[in-house]
């Protein structure tokens, strides 16, 4: 997992530069005003834009992908995220090819992501995103999904 921001992840070594590309293209399009959905980019990558409602922890779900590397942007708003190394977490669902996730039970460490900030999870890092800080509030996001 690598935690950054906008306005530096160029700078963040550990990223490789097929994340930092996919992320200069998707950060050159007007991301707040763009219709939620699926969007294409070059290559097998896409990415999600995302309007929704932050929830209690106990509602969200513990995921990990495969294929793709997933890079959550803030756009506006803020919410609790969760992660952990897969083999801590306990194996709820197998994989799903179609969808790209292996669905988990378990706990990990915390943070909080604010606007611009930017996450990535690779393969091996199981993680829980949209979970409510102290109340309710919508969350504006992009998730990048860029070929592992």
């Amino acid at each position: 997992m690598i935690l950054t921001d906008k306005k530096v992840f160029v700078l963040e070594e550990k990223l490789t530069e097929k994340v930092k590309n996919a992320l200069l293209e998707v950060f050159s399009l007007d991301l707040l005003n763009l219709e939620e959905g699926k969007h294409k980019l070059s290559g097998d990558n896409f990415f999600l834009r995302l309007n929704y409602t932050t929830k209690e922890e106990s509602e969200c779900v513990w995921e990990s992908h495969k294929k793709f590397i997933d890079v959550h942007c803030i756009l506006s708003g803020t919410e609790k995220v969760c992660y952990q190394d897969i083999k801590k977490l306990e194996l709820k669902t197998d994989y799903n090819e179609d969808g790209d996730y292996i669905l988990y039970n378990g706990d990990g460490e915390k943070f909080i992501l604010s606007e611009n900030d930017i996450v990535v999870f690779f393969p091996e890092d199981g993680h829980v995103t949209g979970i409510m800080e102290d109340i309710p509030q919508e969350v504006k996001k992009i998730v990048l999904k860029v070929l592992y």
